[in-house]
């Protein structure tokens, strides 16, 4: 699997000051121009997502391995959870002395099946100290109860709330204030524009990812050293 995807690398980039909180580990193939789209569609029909996911993992603990001070994100879809709960759980108690540096960020594009053990991973991963972020809210299978049970450290607005934040702008700072009750904060994908970037704003949203302030990149390893991926942070501040 490691021949077929590797990680590139976005920033998300904290609204206010325009600093990279972390960065989101996205899979992509060697064939690119969208290859990635149609294996992971392929993986989750035929049910070998969770082989992509737990590769990416895998090298993403190598990284941070490499390095001290980065905080990378990792999609973990329901599908991987739910039918290899405890092969990722066995991946992640082997490199423990690093998931405080991963957000685990769950996907959701298949119905979610058993809610307990989305619980049961969740649990596991916050007593190694590691963070939790729902994906692409607003268009998958999450809903405001499970949120509310599973206490996101990130919740990620779906382009559907963020393509019309006029529209929407009502739901987005009743969001704002569910996931600020437990100390959570909102994520805005699809952020494309300064015109997005400043309502995000005015609506106390508290991170942007998007090409707007940084494009996917791989981290390129110099020795003891890594060279990140850039956020367009002149442009936030």
């Amino acid at each position: 699997m490691r021949k077929v995807v590797s990680p590139v690398f976005m920033p998300i980039v904290e609204i206010v000051s325009g600093i990279v909180s972390h960065y989101e580990a996205l899979a992509r193939t060697a064939q690119g121009t969208g290859g990635h789209v149609r294996l992971i569609e392929l993986g989750e029909e035929y049910g070998f997502v969770n082989l992509i996911d737990m590769e990416i993992m895998k090298q993403v603990f190598s990284l941070l391995a490499e390095n001290q001070k980065i905080v990378i994100a990792v999609n973990v879809s329901v599908i991987t959870v739910e039918h290899s709960c405890n092969e990722a759980l066995a991946l992640i108690f082997r490199n423990m002395d690093l998931v405080s540096r991963v957000v685990f960020e769950i996907t959701e594009t298949k119905e979610i099946r058993n809610p307990k053990l989305v619980k049961r991973f969740v649990d596991a991963v916050r007593l190694l100290d590691g963070r939790i972020a729902i994906d692409d809210f607003g268009a998958g299978h999450f809903t405001v109860d499970l949120v509310t049970k599973i206490k996101p450290e990130f919740l990620k607005l779906d382009a559907v709330l963020v393509a019309d934040l006029e529209g929407n702008g009502d739901v987005i700072v009743q969001l704002c204030d569910l996931v600020g009750e437990y100390g959570g904060r909102l994520i805005a994908e699809h952020v494309d524009s300064k015109e997005k970037l400043d309502n995000l704003r005015s609506l106390g949203v508290h991170y942007a990812q998007g090409y707007y302030v940084g494009k996917p990149a791989p981290f390129v390893l110099k020795q003891d050293s890594v060279s990140v991926p850039s956020a367009q942070v002149w442009r936030v501040r």
